[in-house]
């Protein structure tokens, strides 16, 4: 692999980190949410499925109260994190990972990662025992590494949700 480098400077907001650690992506929860709720009013129309109706009008509701219900979980975590309210640079290079700050600078090498997982724009790559890295991946691409930091996770890491896992080393 032809060797890189790319960092990116940003300060996140708890928008931008709470659609980062988000359980689901924004762009596909309405419509999930409006499946799941006319196949349980379906099923309300059958007696054989009318438990299964209310089971899942029930989980309908929740997944609707719940950014209500528990509004500050993830806001509460970004606050608890301190290191985050300040401008941090995120590098990949073909060696290594690194996150630095005012009060903060950690790195380590591509067989430390551990899971990544991309959405909504953001690539996040979370290495063992570190502080996660969050890429813009709009700025990966402008500046032709896209590519070549996917394959190196798909090489070393697991992507969070995906059935394949990293072969024992």
């Amino acid at each position: 692999m032809q060797p890189f480098e790319h960092s990116q400077t940003c300060r996140l907001s708890d928008a931008d980190y709470a659609a980062i650690h988000a359980i689901a992506s924004q762009r596909s929860r309405p419509w999930r949410l409006a499946l799941l709720l006319l196949t349980g009013v379906a099923c309300l129309l059958w007696s054989y499925t009318l438990l299964l109706g209310v089971v899942l009008l029930a989980f309908g509701v929740l997944a609707l109260a719940a950014p209500r219900l528990f509004p500050g979980s993830l806001l509460v975590a970004f606050r608890r994190h301190a290191h985050l309210q300040q401008p941090l640079t995120f590098r990949v290079s073909d060696q290594s990972l690194s996150v630095a700050g005012r009060y903060l600078d950690l790195q380590c090498e591509w067989p430390n990662l551990a899971v990544w997982h991309e959405r909504d724009g953001w690539l996040r790559v979370s290495p063992h025992g570190m502080q996660d890295l969050y890429l813009r991946v709009v700025e990966l691409e402008e500046a032709g590494v896209y590519e070549r930091v996917i394959d190196l996770c798909r090489l070393h890491g697991a992507e969070f949700g995906g059935s394949r896992r990293r072969a024992a080393q």
